[in-house]
């Protein structure tokens, strides 16, 4: 194995945003929109070339979470309610 090859689809197509990586991480620099799921594949390749594309795997970008619910406490006493 040389390297791989990073794509994610963009409108239906596969766009590489990375080749020629050496480890099996990847960090992009690409701009993201939170709540958006990203789809992405990889690729190796060796001195004949690209395999098949791996399964796709979908990533969600995350979004801040709302304000919890203010706690409420509540006390029972032979299963009613108080």
């Amino acid at each position: 194995m040389l390297d791989y090859r990073v794509s994610y689809q963009n409108l239906g197509i596969y766009e590489v945003i990375a080749s020629g990586v050496t480890v099996k991480s990847y960090m992009t620099t690409m701009t993201i929109i939170k709540g958006t799921p990203y789809t992405l594949r990889v690729e190796a390749r060796n001195s004949v070339g690209y395999s098949a594309a791996s399964d796709p795997i979908i990533i969600l970008a995350a979004t801040k979470p709302g304000q919890p619910s203010a706690p409420k406490t509540s006390v029972y006493l032979n299963d009613v309610i108080i």
